[in-house]
Parts: C-alpha cells; structure tokens; sequence
C-alpha cells in the first residue's frame, strides 16, 4: 500500500474513532447496552462508558491533527491501536458479565481494529 493510501485509511481510522467516541459520549446507555447487553440504568458505568468515549475522540482528534501536520501520525495510530487491544481483551475478561456472543464479536471487532491500527501506524510514517 502506498504512504498515501496508507494516510487516507489512516484519516477514517482516526475520523471513525472520534465519531464513535463522540456518540458514546452523547449515549453512554447505549453504548453499554451494545458493547456488554442491557443492564439497569447505571450511573457509574456511564461514567466509565463517558471516559472511554473521550480518550476515544482524543486519539482520533490527535491522529487526525498529526496526519494534517505530518507529525508522526505513527505514533497515535498506534496508541489507538493499544487502546483496541485492551478493549478487547478486557471484553474477553468480562467472561461473567458479557455474554458468549456479544464478548466474542465485540473483543473479535476489538482486536482486529487493533491489527489494522498496527498495520497502519507503519505505513502512514515511512
């Protein structure tokens, strides 16, 4: 892939990860109820829904600043591309919480976008 496509991919990686933590911020019920199953409503899991919502816009936010300005978009590619994987093996964790389904395409979702982030954070650079 060329450093230029890689930069485009790259830019709606980091487009989609702002716009999803944005509306995981707005509806952080909803967001819950898709990742780990309705529950009563919780205000201390919207808490924590609304504080992985906003690391989520400022990695995107970042990435996309550093792809605008060449300054090593690499580098928040990747740290997205940590993010993910903790996602996603914290989901995998959450055995007695998350149901079979739900855990296994959520943690999958999870960690694949974690190996495109890898993948991407070393073409976007070179």
């Amino acid at each position: 892939m060329s450093r230029q496509r890689a930069r485009q991919a790259a830019g709606w990686f980091a487009s989609g990860r702002a716009v999803l933590g944005a509306g995981m911020f707005i509806s952080p019920g909803l967001a819950s109820a898709v990742w780990i199953g309705r529950r009563p409503r919780d205000p201390a899991l919207e808490l924590f829904v609304r504080g992985l919502a906003a690391r989520d816009v400022a990695l995107g936010i970042g990435a996309l600043r550093a792809l605008r300005e060449d300054q090593g978009p690499g580098r928040w590619i990747a740290m997205s591309a940590l993010a993910d994987a903790g996602d996603g093996v914290a989901t995998l964790m959450a055995r007695p919480y998350v149901g079979g389904r739900p855990r296994l395409v959520w943690s999958g979702l999870a960690i694949a976008s974690a190996a495109t982030g890898a993948w991407l954070s070393r073409l976007v650079d070179r």
